[in-house]
């Protein structure tokens, strides 16, 4: 589960592209160049306006995720200039480097936990006083959120529009997964129904906006006509934040789990799916493992430290392909 603690994917360097000072220079003029008035791009016809965000997304072949951490990362638009689709969830992006990212093409989307309330969010309060909670999520030391209720629909609608008026295309809907909770005060059946709802509201309230939906697998065949995107985070590896393991690569997860990864090969013939896999920094076996899996499904990959609070180099550009079928 992707979790804002550092307020849900892969973490391929920028620096992966060709390495050093010199790629950072080029990548700095790439975006430069993207800010000049079109006369000074091209001499051709004038530019056209950019096709609307839920378009592009379709055409999207890399993706970038990073969470502040501890230390926020340098230089964070230059490092996310390679990918099609950034999503973020920071406080070290301006609105000047959100404006060049922009400009150069790229999709941004901000994290949206629409299921849970991590324990040192502002709105934690809010939410006891409201009675909106159904217990703890001790590995993410987060809070379970009752998805039917009216209140937080609204609030998670207003939380996207505040995303919005910061310059982002959209949202990544993390926590999607609590309506698969056990034992809690509201029935599964009926979590799955207010989830659904809460999507739905999205998508009528800001109809130009990207939500790109992490998991959900149980809700996914109603939500679908309102998302742009699909998450498969763990897909063939993991990592637990208790005891800050990570899980190998094992192709038997995904044979465990086929009827999922059918769903989302449907899924890819109408959205991008992408897949969120975890490898300790280094290792470029793991990583390049998981990308070969996902790319033999047709889903979009990416590798990311457990924490997502960093953009390592995993060598995926030096990773090649391998034919076979979806399911090993």
């Amino acid at each position: 589960m992707l979790k804002g603690m550092f307020s849900t994917a892969a973490r391929p360097s920028l620096r992966w592209v060709t390495g050093g000072n010199l790629s950072r220079a080029l990548l700095l003029v790439a975006v430069v160049v993207a800010l000049l008035p079109a006369p000074w791009r091209s001499s051709g016809a004038p530019a056209q306006a950019a096709a609307p965000a839920r378009e592009r997304i379709k055409a999207v072949k890399s993706y970038a995720i990073y969470y502040d951490g501890a230390k926020h990362l340098d230089n964070l638009a230059i490092r996310l200039a390679p990918y099609d689709l950034a999503i973020l969830n920071t406080n070290h992006l301006s609105e000047k480097e959100t404006s060049v990212l922009k400009c150069s093409g790229k999709l941004l989307v901000s994290y949206l936990s629409v299921g849970e309330v991590d324990g040192g969010s502002p709105l934690l309060k809010t939410a006891q006083e409201k009675g909106w909670l159904l217990g703890g999520n001790k590995e993410w030391e987060s809070y379970y959120v009752n998805v039917t209720l009216e209140d937080w629909h609204s609030q998670m609608s207003a939380a996207a529009g505040d995303i919005l008026k910061k310059g982002y295309d959209g949202v990544f809907l993390d926590t999607v997964d609590t309506v698969d909770l056990e034992d809690a005060a509201v029935p599964k059946e009926k979590l799955a129904e207010g989830m659904i709802s809460l999507i739905h509201r999205l998508r009528a309230e800001h109809p130009e906006m990207l939500i790109i939906q992490n998991r959900g697998f149980t809700v996914i065949s109603e939500t679908a006509k309102d998302v742009d995107g699909v998450m498969y985070e763990d897909y063939s590896t993991g990592y637990s934040n208790t005891n800050k393991k990570y899980k190998p690569y094992n192709p038997d997860k995904i044979r465990s789990s086929k009827a999922r990864v059918n769903i989302m090969t449907e899924l890819a013939k109408q959205m991008p799916v992408l897949t969120l896999d975890y490898a300790r920094s280094g290792d470029t076996k793991t990583a390049c493992a998981a990308t070969q899996a996902a790319r033999r499904c047709g889903f979009i990959p990416a590798v990311s430290v457990g924490t997502l609070d960093d953009l390592l180099d995993y060598k995926l550009g030096q990773c090649p392909s391998v034919p076979g079928p979806c399911v090993p």
